[in-house]
């Protein structure tokens, strides 16, 4: 049973109707679970023992974020930015005891050299800092809006090995643009562009050190050419570098459909979509864990055809006069 006190503060200033900043202060926390309490022994891997841990309490979060907001309803600018920050009393990590011999744990479980024991065990020492600021602004000269964007976030997670703390310290930033078009109802298009860095350093093991950087540029245009006929498509090229050998693979999407639009408003929608046209879809990813990361790569639908109908259910009524004045 957990007994709690949380307390909660805001403060916003106004400084016009354009512009506001907002301080925020709350408190969580996070309860463990029937499994991370029950010391029972998981052996469905032999080589990764893993138990839960009774004594184990609930850990206690602050959170706390400063945000920034200012639009420009006239020149049609808008600026966003956001920090944050996150730390936890009695932080609920993992414990990971690796033994140079055969061991027995728990009483009765053999856990052989070389395997490991992972157990849920209050910490010490959790930090997350965030930020991110976004300034967008038109482009009359070419009809356009361009939005740019960026971040760094900064985070510890604590850990045990072998009675040893470890810190696994993640430092990542983004950084983007993206080109929208306004020329006209008929022809719409956007351009995009982002890169990510992320930087990973673990306190007892320097061997786990890495680096990896992932770029993503992107180009959709959707163009009615002839009353309701309707050509779109998107290219999307990713590059990934950093990432397990076998697993640097840099990729381009290509889908493309045609429509067209028909009966009354346009309600109707037949269309015709290739999906992964240079079939070459991936899915990577990197899992930043407590000791250690992982890359994943998983198997995902590539090139497909799809023929379908859509029906859109719109009703538009005209805004009547009420009572009284009110619209």
């Amino acid at each position: 049973q957990f007994q709690n006190v949380l307390p909660d503060a805001s403060l916003q200033w106004k400084f016009s109707n354009s512009k506001n900043l907002r301080f925020n202060y709350r408190t969580s926390t996070n309860q463990p679970s029937i499994q991370q309490l029950q010391e029972v022994a998981s052996i469905s891997n032999s080589l990764s023992v893993s138990s839960g841990n009774p004594d184990l309490l609930q850990d206690f979060r602050h959170n706390l974020f400063v945000r920034y907001q200012q639009s420009d309803y006239l020149k049609g600018n808008n600026l966003f930015a956001l920090l944050s920050c996150n730390f936890a009393d009695n932080y609920i990590g993992n414990e990971y005891i690796i033994p140079s011999v055969d061991t027995l744990i728990l009483g009765d479980v053999l856990l052989s050299r070389g395997g490991q024991w992972v157990r849920p065990i209050n910490l010490s020492g959790y930090l997350s800092l965030r930020s991110f600021a976004t300034y967008g602004f038109p482009i009359p000269a070419i009809k356009c809006n361009l939005n740019l964007n960026g971040g760094i976030s900064y985070v510890i997670s604590p850990s045990k090995v072998n009675e040893t703390l470890n810190e696994n310290k993640n430092l990542s930033s983004n950084l983007g643009l993206v080109l929208s078009s306004n020329i006209s109802k008929t022809l719409d298009f956007t351009l995009s562009s982002s890169v990510f860095v992320n930087d990973l350093k673990n306190s007892t093991d320097p061997d786990q050190n890495t680096t990896n950087y992932t770029q993503n540029t992107g180009f959709r245009i959707q163009w009615q050419i002839w009353k309701g006929l309707v050509i779109q498509t998107d290219v999307n090229a990713q590059i990934n570098s950093g990432l397990s050998e076998d697993l640097n693979q840099n990729f381009v999407l290509w889908n493309a459909a045609l429509a067209y639009k028909f009966l009354p408003k346009q309600a109707g929608d037949l269309r015709l979509s290739v999906f992964d046209l240079l079939n070459q879809n991936v899915s990577l990813v990197r899992n930043v864990r407590e000791a250690y990361y992982e890359d994943v790569k998983t198997n995902v639908l590539q090139q497909y055809i799809m023929l379908s109908f859509t029906y859109n259910l719109k009703r538009f009524t005209e805004n009547k006069s009420m009572p009284g004045g009110q619209g």
